[in-house]
């Protein structure tokens, strides 16, 4: 927070940029934070719109109640782990079938968008054949939903995955809407992520589906400048989400940001202050929020 009055009106400055500069983001119409139910989610209300990363009923249904566009977050549901990778679970179809009347209810009365497959998961073993399968069966079942899923760049950048193995990420299942991917400082330039967009994920998309991005809005106290970019984590975030933000309204396929992440997180090392204990990162943020959901 600032201290003194020249820091404040400095600051009120920058705000007034940002505001005038939000009127170039009529290509992004989604914003939604990644949370693990650490802190409550009412911080998000009225500059926010996407739930994505629950798969707890409830709280799908209190972000409907906030105003978001929500999806239900499938990858607790139907993928587990096994010798060390994921794996569909033998159950998965059956979960989905038992659950249909369920899920079918929610997307009739608007309280659900769609789902969110899950998070890196190609990247940490998963089969390409399991993907189109799980995403294929999904639209069968749903086929008015948006069938989101986000994957680790390594898929694109080297064709392995955690593992050494070719992940086989040949395109992106037609069934899937939304693809994107985490690229955050300690992992290259903003340079470096749009030619990740440019030249490895795009080629490999069919023209209905759509981009977004994971930026990072965390902080650390373990080597601040490796991690966020900059010896002081915020003012590191707001730079790396300001050309971020110039790429992204500039680029057609993409559609919305879901940073990384909302909580604080004790258990994290090296990424574990979130958004919420951040509070010129969330001015900005909710400055551009607020452009995105009006």
């Amino acid at each position: 927070v600032y201290a003194s009055t020249g820091d404040m009106k400095g600051f009120l400055v920058f705000l007034l940029v940002v505001s005038s500069a939000c009127s170039a983001l009529s290509n992004l119409k989604y914003l939604g934070f990644w949370n693990y139910g650490v802190n409550p989610i009412e911080g998000m209300a009225g500059w926010t719109n996407l739930m994505f990363n629950s798969g707890d009923l409830k709280v799908v249904e209190k972000a409907h109640s906030m105003g978001m566009t929500t999806l239900l977050n499938l990858q607790d549901w139907l993928i587990e782990g096994q010798n060390g990778r994921l794996v569909l679970k033998p159950n998965w179809m059956r979960v989905l079938q038992a659950n249909e009347p369920i899920f079918r209810s929610m997307i009739s009365n608007g309280t659900l968008a769609g789902f969110f497959l899950g998070d890196e998961m190609i990247w940490a073993g998963l089969s390409f054949d399991s993907l189109v399968s799980l995403s294929s069966t999904v639209r069968t079942m749903f086929p008015s939903s948006i069938i989101y899923s986000n994957e680790a760049f390594p898929v694109f950048t080297t064709g392995k995955n955690a593992l050494g193995e070719p992940a086989n990420y040949t395109h992106v299942p037609p069934h899937i809407d939304w693809i994107s991917i985490d690229f955050y400082p300690h992992e290259g330039t903003v340079p470096d992520l749009i030619a990740i967009y440019t030249k490895d994920i795009e080629p490999k998309m069919s023209s209905h589906q759509r981009t977004l991005y994971v930026p990072p809005t965390y902080a650390t106290k373990d080597d601040p400048q490796r991690f966020c970019g900059g010896t002081d984590c915020e003012t590191a975030m707001i730079a790396w989400a300001k050309q971020t933000l110039s790429w992204a309204t500039s680029n057609p396929r993409m559609i919305g940001l879901t940073p990384w992440h909302w909580d604080t997180l004790t258990w994290l090392t090296h990424f574990e202050t979130g958004i919420v204990d951040m509070p010129q990162l969330l001015a900005y943020w909710k400055t551009i929020g607020r452009a995105i959901v009006s």
